[in-house]
């Protein structure tokens, strides 16, 4: 299954409001699980992993968002920065590591306030 950044970001925020916003409901709840543990992987959530006998990807059941979460949030929170940021990602390069994915927003926001 491919990551999708995109996915991760509404899961957190869902995480950090503590509300189901319906934003998810699209995707299948193996999904949802699957980017999920690779959240809590990703040291973004605190959480367990677990994989049943006869699952095909594991899943993740996270409990509280880590201070790498919320600094993530807050250069991902708006919209439109998202938005630009990963339209430009996609256009360029196609996918970029989280890493980079999160300095990108950092400078894009750093730009908007400088202006």
């Amino acid at each position: 299954m491919k990551r999708d950044m995109g996915l991760i970001r509404l899961i957190l925020l869902e995480q950090e409001s503590g509300e189901c916003t319906g934003k998810i409901s699209k995707y299948s709840s193996e999904v949802v699980g699957y980017h999920s543990a690779l959240a809590i992987e990703a040291g973004l959530l605190r959480g367990t992993v677990i994989q049943a006998d006869g699952d095909n990807y594991p899943t993740g059941v996270p409990y509280r968002l880590t201070w790498a979460c919320h600094d993530f949030l807050d250069a991902a929170r708006d919209e439109s920065c998202w938005r630009k940021v990963t339209e430009d990602v996609a256009k360029k390069v196609g996918s970029v590591a989280f890493d980079l994915l999160r300095q990108l927003l950092l400078e894009y926001a750093r730009k908007v306030l400088l202006a």
